[in-house]
């Protein structure tokens, strides 16, 4: 049987139909594959209309679920965390004069006193970083792709990488400040092109692949290594 894909918000899914089924679902499997469980009569007209009100949040609470059974980051000395795509070690520090959090290019330093934190702060400091490599980045790819957004805003989720609204409103998420540079160029673009075309037709789809030729392995790329990309 040939298998079913749709291309919802970003990410794509693989439709698995069951006779017996009555409602429709969104999941991950254990491969990270993301999935809808569909009623075997539901055409993928239907199930794009039926899912298109709620598909964000149904993600998020499928990926929270993942995230859970997931073991929780103790940031103990020598924990790798990412950076620009780079895992750097964690260490601690009992200097109450350095500052809470800091990079100095090698490693990560926290201090003692910050225990229940942490989260918190890597946080706080990823959204810098990440604010400022959009400062550097930004003015190229709206430049090559000729759009201005309205506004542009960092929000710690754990779901998308990126949102674009009808206002012209780009949304990133906080987690691209751990991702390397060709998947973040990729979340840019992907953003930037909805300012053109607000939905998954092929004219988007047609638009970042001419700017960047390869997106599709950087977003298979980020499908299956993404959930490395976090700090929590």
């Amino acid at each position: 049987m040939k298998e079913e894909k749709i291309t919802l918000v970003g990410r794509e899914f693989e439709i698995r139909r069951n006779a017996r089924r009555t409602r429709i679902t969104v999941g991950i499997d254990a491969s990270g594959k993301y999935f809808i469980g569909a009623p075997a009569r539901c055409s993928t007209k239907e199930l794009t209309q039926a899912l298109a009100a709620d598909i964000e949040n149904m993600i998020e609470r499928v990926e929270k679920r993942v995230g859970e059974v997931q073991p929780a980051r103790a940031f103990k000395e020598g924990e790798p965390l990412y950076f620009r795509g780079k895992s750097y070690p964690l260490h601690r520090i009992s200097d109450t004069t350095a500052p809470l959090l800091s990079f100095d290019g090698q490693a990560f330093f926290i201090r003692e006193d910050t225990r229940g934190k942490e989260i918190d702060l890597f946080a706080a400091w990823y959204a810098r970083r990440l604010f400022e490599r959009l400062r550097e980045t930004l003015p190229v790819w709206t430049k090559r792709i000729k759009v201005a957004p309205v506004r542009i805003s960092v929000k710690n989720t754990k779901t998308l990488w990126g949102s674009c609204s009808t206002i012209g409103g780009i949304t990133f998420c906080t987690r691209l400040a751990l991702v390397p540079d060709d998947l973040f160029n990729y979340v840019v673009v992907h953003e930037l092109v909805h300012l053109l075309h607000m939905n998954h037709s092929p004219a988007f789809w047609s638009e970042v692949e001419n700017h960047i030729p390869d997106y599709k392995e950087r977003r298979a790329k980020l499908r299956k290594n993404g959930q490395k990309y976090k700090w929590w």
